[in-house]
């Protein structure tokens, strides 16, 4: 007796295809969230930092909402013993990246401003834009 040929299911059909940049994307933010001793290592080695290995590492929240009520999207904000670290990876060329890195840490630092009479002060995060295997701090 002949088999039947498996059926193609409407939501196969129907997911739209991921690009390469969006799959670079997706790894980059999970694989950084695999081991908490690599990260530390990771950061460690970028930043200039003695973390020890077991340091806990707090993920923040990656999404802000700008005036215009649009959603901008980080790849991996962290804070490790107070300092927030802020990683960010493409693997084609964007002429407005930098820009958008500085955006990123200003609604990272928005969140954490604080008050002294009259001063408002922001710390921004330590930031690190990685392109193809060229990063820039």
């Amino acid at each position: 007796m002949a088999t039947k040929p498996a059926r193609k299911t409407k939501k196969a059909a129907t997911e739209p295809k991921r690009t390469t940049a969006q799959v670079f994307d997706l790894l980059f933010k999970q694989l950084l969230h695999l081991s908490n001793k690599a990260v530390i290592s990771l950061i460690n080695g970028l930043f200039g930092t003695n973390y020890p290995p077991n340091t806990k590492i707090e993920y923040l929240n990656t999404e802000a909402v700008t005036k215009k009520n649009r959603r901008r999207t980080s790849d991996i904000m962290l804070r490790i013993k107070g300092t927030i670290y802020h990683l960010e990876a493409q693997i084609n060329f964007d002429a407005d990246m930098m820009i958008r890195v500085f955006e990123y840490g200003y609604d990272a630092a928005v969140l954490k401003k604080t008050y002294e009479g009259k001063v408002r002060t922001l710390e921004f995060p330590q930031a690190l834009y990685c392109l193809s295997g060229t990063c820039r701090f």
